[in-house]
């Protein structure tokens, strides 16, 4: 991790300008990667960061410029959630409280897929197989209809978002449940390998539909690898280079109202096609 080129990417206006409209509204988290070796920084979550400043002051407050984290949020849309003190103990009881409140707080979710590679293989063996996987995702999504957002991991693999879905009205469980059995169905119909459990391996994860899940932040930093969580486009996904995608390469790019590149689209197809699948009843 270059420590300095990270810190000079989160001092810029207009990376900052992308993130936090992604994060409002929402859990904002730091973690670091699993495996960092010898790295002591400690998982800080329920960050509630609607504008830059109170994004920075935790930044700040948790020593992330000296810390290996990574910026995710909650794949959950939260009204009303609280501010949260700086202090650990009091912190620790405030999260407590919280996560047991969780389910008030919650008024929507993503529908998201992670798409990554199924270990045992070389990361650019994995990164072709993701790549592939995720190609016919998003010709399936286009030839549907459905607006999505597609966003390159930082490591081996990609993200594809669908945002600003109806509320749940207390029924996110269900939604949620709604969400894995349609991804199982997409695997069947696209012939893609779904890792359905912890100790499965597959191209797609179902294992994410879960509450309080938390997804990497789209302009996130990526401490392992140097490369950013980018919103990419369909041209980009088919002549995908990683090596574009280097924090070294696109600290000079103005990235002023890039925001998630959603392809266009009706979010109703999305209910549709799990109505037609059965997924769902409505």
């Amino acid at each position: 991790m270059d420590s300095q080129l990270r810190t000079k990417w989160y001092a810029k206006n207009d990376v900052l300008g992308n993130i936090i409209p992604l994060i409002t509204g929402r859990e904002t988290c730091f973690l670091m990667p699993k495996g960092t070796p010898g790295d002591k920084s400690y998982p800080v979550r329920c960050i509630k960061a609607h504008h830059s400043s109170y994004l920075l002051n935790n930044m700040k407050a948790f020593d992330f410029d000296k810390r290996s984290y990574n910026v995710y949020h909650s794949i959950f849309t939260l009204k009303n959630m609280p501010m949260f003190s700086y202090s650990p103990l009091a912190r620790k009881t405030q999260q407590n409280q919280f996560f047991l409140d969780y389910d008030s707080y919650v008024t929507g979710v993503d529908f998201v897929i992670d798409i990554d590679g199924m270990g045992g293989l070389s990361d650019k063996e994995n990164m072709g197989f993701a790549r592939e996987a995720t190609i016919k995702i998003c010709a399936f999504f286009n030839d549907k209809n459905i607006p999505y957002a597609l966003v390159f991991s930082g490591t081996k693999g990609f993200h594809i978002e669908i945002r600003r879905l109806p509320p749940t009205l207390g029924k996110h469980q269900e939604r949620l449940a709604d969400y894995r059995k349609l991804i199982l169905m997409l695997g069947r119909k696209l012939k893609i390998k779904v890792r359905e459990t912890a100790d499965d391996i597959g191209l797609i994860d179902a294992t994410i539909y879960t509450t309080t899940r938390i997804w990497k932040s789209p302009y996130n930093y990526d401490v392992k690898t140097g490369l950013i969580t980018y919103p990419i486009t369909d041209a980009q996904l088919l002549c995908f280079d990683e090596t574009n995608l280097k924090a070294e390469r696109l600290i000079n790019v103005n990235h002023f109202g890039r925001g998630l590149q959603e392809r266009k689209g009706d979010r109703e197809n999305l209910f549709k096609l799990m109505q037609e699948w059965g997924v769902t009843d409505g």
